[in-house]
């Protein structure tokens, strides 16, 4: 009787060691997938960077310095904007600071603006 019980508890020792190490196994997986994505949009933000480097005035670039330290999760959509906007030939080079705040209006006209109204 001790055996067999010697016996079932090695199994279950040996069980939850197996499970223990898929576990680590699937959680080192993601947590490589997840770097791997970062470092995609890292170079991604890096691109648009450099391409936004020398096509802005030196307003419009302190203007969106500015944002990205304001709004860090909105900027990427803003840079993205501003590179399409140079490679359509839509705003001079270098774009001003005027042309900027033009894009950034159609940015924040999507959302949805709040009132307030005291009774």
């Amino acid at each position: 009787m001790a055996v067999n019980a010697d016996d079932e508890l090695s199994r279950i020792r040996a069980q939850r060691q197996m499970e223990i190490q898929q576990s680590l196994a699937a959680q080192a997986a993601k947590q490589a997938e997840q770097e791997h994505e970062a470092q995609e949009q890292a170079a991604h933000v890096s691109a648009l960077e450099s391409q936004i480097k020398n096509s802005l005035s030196v307003e419009a670039r302190e203007r969106l310095a500015r944002i990205v330290l304001a709004r860090p999760d909105e900027s990427v959509a803003l840079k993205q904007m501003v590179v399409n906007a140079l490679d359509t030939g839509r705003f001079s080079n270098p774009m001003k600071d005027s042309e900027l705040k033009a894009i950034l209006a159609k940015l924040n006209s999507s959302k949805r603006e709040s009132t307030i109204r005291r009774i």
